[in-house]
Parts: C-alpha cells; sequence; structure tokens
C-alpha cells in the first residue's frame, strides 16, 4: 500500500509540475504574441505576409506623388514671380492658366522655365486684360472714423499723485 501511495504521489507531482510548465508556455507564449502586435502596429515588426513588389509599387506612388506635389510648388512659386513682376494678380492667373491646361506642359527642371513661364503670363495678359493686377487706389477726402477707442492719456500733472499734491497745498494754503 505505501508503493501505492508513492506512485500516486510521484504522479500527482508530475500532473503539477507539467500543468505548471503548460501554463508557463502559455503565458510565456501570450506575451511574445503580444509584444508581435504591438511592433507591427507601430511598425517595427514586419508582416510576413507582405509582399515585397507590393512594397515597391507602394513606394514608388509615395515617391511619384510627392515628386508631383514638388512640381506643383516649383510652379506656383515661379508664377508668383512672374506674375508680381509683370503686374498681373495671382489669385486669378493661376486658376486661368490651369483651365487652359498651361501648366501642365510646364518643366520646372527645364533651362528655358522662366522664360516659357513669362510667356505664358504676357499672353495670358494680352488675351484677358482682367487678369492684370488692379492698383490699390488711396482713399480721397476727409478721415471720418471715430478714432481709435482707447481715451487720451492723461497729461503729466494730472495723474493722482500730482492731484493729492495740489489738494495738500492748497489745504496747507487755507491754514496759514
Amino acid at each position: 500500500m505505501s508503493t501505492l501511495v508513492a506512485d500516486l504521489r510521484r504522479e500527482l507531482e508530475q500532473a503539477r509540475t507539467g500543468a505548471d510548465t503548460a501554463r508557463d508556455r502559455a503565458a510565456q507564449q501570450a506575451r511574445e504574441d503580444l509584444v508581435q502586435e504591438i511592433g507591427r502596429a507601430i511598425g517595427l515588426v514586419a508582416d510576413e505576409t507582405i509582399d515585397p513588389e507590393q512594397v515597391i509599387a507602394e513606394l514608388t506612388d509615395r515617391a511619384s506623388a510627392a515628386d508631383r506635389k514638388l512640381r506643383d510648388y516649383r510652379i506656383k512659386d515661379a508664377l508668383l514671380t512672374a506674375a508680381t513682376t509683370q503686374k498681373a494678380d495671382h489669385a486669378l492667373l493661376m486658376p486661368y492658366l490651369r483651365g487652359t491646361g498651361a501648366l501642365g506642359a510646364l518643366d520646372p527642371e527645364a533651362s528655358d522655365f522662366t522664360t516659357h513661364l513669362d510667356t505664358l503670363v504676357t499672353d495670358a495678359l494680352t488675351a484677358n486684360p482682367k487678369l492684370a493686377a488692379t492698383p490699390i487706389t488711396p482713399r480721397s477726402g476727409g478721415d471720418f472714423t471715430a478714432g481709435n477707442a482707447t481715451p487720451p492719456a492723461p497729461a503729466d500733472e494730472e495723474d493722482i499723485d500730482a492731484i493729492r499734491r495740489k489738494v495738500r497745498a492748497s489745504i496747507a494754503d487755507t491754514r496759514t
């Protein structure tokens, strides 16, 4: 009977250690899965299912979008400069030239880009004189505004200390 009890105790101890080991392994696996999931969410760990061709296509699209933005900014900046020098209204000129499709043919990398853009602005001003910047006309007549809302600053002799000195001096004069 004592061998039976010893065998049962040994089996019970093995079952306990086996359960503890399995529980520890499951907890460790859960931690590793959580770390991997967080790493994928913030971009530190790459997915195993990502196709390299897909990544290359995505990066190529991003680069071409960035190139288009840079081209648009260069054209916009050069057009602002050309419009200012030729006294054209930039706010009207940009949509007008986009509408005609003239800006689509421009290449900011070309050596004659600025001369071509100046020619476009000159042609647009010739074809549509309303694109010229209207000069700001100065106001004529008197100033009928209500002025500012702040009261005038008190004169130096009207500050509180000066008034107190005057009052004390007049009281002293009346006593003597």
